[in-house]
């Protein structure tokens, strides 16, 4: 039996794959639960998303809430509709009331289809999508253990451009995912530009005509600019500065780790100048010999290095407070030692806020079903209104014909008078003037 168990256990370790959150952190039952409300059982997600579509192009307006009401009821097959959904959205007056549920629901319901989230993550102005620290712990705990660390890492530096490693589990699922990435460092794939179409050029006859002149319009040119920030786009840049946010964040933890962090953020981000001054400093803090090595390899890999990368290089080389010791498992057990601290209060959050976002589903939706009933009965007494004024104008006609013939007279409208030009004056007759045929004629007949 023993032997059984053996192999059994030896066979599953090719199978089991390593994760650092439990099954029960995804709180996969507690999210189901929405889908029993009255609200969400009544709903046809295909219907919804076509008549929302409709309302769109017709009146350029759809509501937050029957977006929040798609987002929860659709499933993995529309995640397009989805995010076509969010990005309407963004164009009407109700982009700022956007729930966060809607929000949650999104990238739960994205998460496998990474295409699609990371293009939406990326373009926060257009679809107003944000990640917190519970689901960007979800989406690097699954890339992690699928060993996707490219994604784990993109994720880990989304959340360095809002500025939110706060948590302890975030903090260091970011430093686990970007440490592990820097090992295989390639372009991020959301940033990759798409590759130029190329359309075939047609020979065209040759023409003696000369040639139409075709002028077309174009934008306005402005001065280049980058905020050093969200305006990153090379990925070595993004993970540096990752590091560097992360540094600070661990330095009382381990400041070993958070001197090695420093160096190889500075590194990757270039950031060469800023990086000698930070050695001079602290020339004799301990640092991980293996992350040394690291920023070596990486800097006899740069071409064209100038004086101050150069500078900096050698300043690393010349550290001799070095620590052994690998630093994925380092960063393993403060992984591990966050999540057993703070892995159960963050699911009894998460409940707290499931069922607070069930709460206020059904209280928007009820104030926006109010106010449609307001505006309906407005809409009502208007047309109640002209009705009741055209029926009492037909009663007492005779009475006030005065009165109404004086309204006819106003409501004219007269318009102003052509200009023409300047008027000539007439020109003055001669009464004794006789036309030269007549004189003649009258001649003839007195002659007779």
């Amino acid at each position: 039996m023993w032997r059984n168990i053996i192999r059994f256990s030896r066979g599953s370790n090719n199978i089991i794959k390593r994760t650092y959150l439990s099954d029960g952190y995804k709180l996969d039952q507690e999210w189901s639960q929405r889908l029993t409300t009255s609200i969400l059982q009544k709903i046809n997600s295909e219907n919804l998303y076509v008549d929302l579509s409709s309302k769109f192009q017709q009146k350029k307006k759809i509501t937050a809430i029957d977006v929040d009401i798609y987002m929860n009821k659709a499933d993995e097959r529309n995640v397009e509709e989805a995010a076509d959904l969010l990005q309407k959205l963004r164009l009407t007056s109700q982009a700022h009331k956007i729930l966060d549920s809607s929000q949650h629901a999104f990238i739960r319901l994205a998460q496998h289809h990474t295409e699609t989230l990371f293009s939406v993550l990326n373009s926060r102005l257009d679809y107003g999508v944000f990640l917190d620290n519970y689901t960007a712990n979800l989406l690097m705990d699954s890339f992690i253990k699928e060993k996707n660390f490219m994604l784990a890492a993109r994720v880990a530096t989304i959340q360095m451009l809002q500025e939110d490693m706060t948590h302890p589990i975030t903090r260091y699922l970011s430093l686990y995912s970007c440490y592990k990435f820097s090992d295989n460092l390639e372009t991020f794939t959301d940033l990759i530009p798409p590759a130029p179409v190329e359309v075939e050029k047609v020979a065209q006859p040759v023409s003696k005509k000369k040639k139409e002149e075709i002028r077309k319009r174009v934008g306005y040119l402005r001065n280049p600019y980058n905020d050093d920030h969200f305006d990153l786009t090379n990925t070595n840049h993004l993970v540096g500065k990752t590091f560097l946010y992360l540094a600070d964040e661990i330095k009382k933890d381990d400041e070993a780790l958070a001197n090695s962090f420093s160096l190889l953020g500075y590194a990757l981000y270039e950031k060469y100048e800023e990086g000698s001054q930070f050695l001079e400093k602290s020339k004799q803090l301990p640092v991980y010999k293996e992350v040394l090595e690291k920023i070596s390899t990486f800097g006899s890999k740069v071409e064209n290095l100038d004086e101050n990368g150069q500078k900096f290089y050698d300043n690393v080389k010349s550290l001799s407070n070095q620590k052994d010791g690998k630093v994925d498992e380092v960063i393993e057990n403060f992984v591990k030692k966050a999540v057993s601290e703070n892995e159960s209060k963050d699911i009894e959050e998460q409940k707290k806020t499931f069922q607070k976002w069930l709460e206020l589903r059904e209280q928007t939706l009820n104030n926006e079903i109010n106010r449609l009933k307001r505006i309906q009965r407005l809409e009502d007494i208007e047309k109640l209104q002209e009705e009741m004024d055209k029926q009492e104008q037909k009663l007492w006609f005779f009475e006030n014909i005065e009165n109404i013939k004086l309204d006819i007279e106003d409501k004219k409208v007269f318009h102003p008078q052509r200009w023409f030009g300047k008027k000539k004056k007439p020109k003055k007759l001669d009464e004794n003037y006789v036309p030269p045929d007549v004189e003649s004629i009258t001649r003839a007949r007195r002659a007779k």
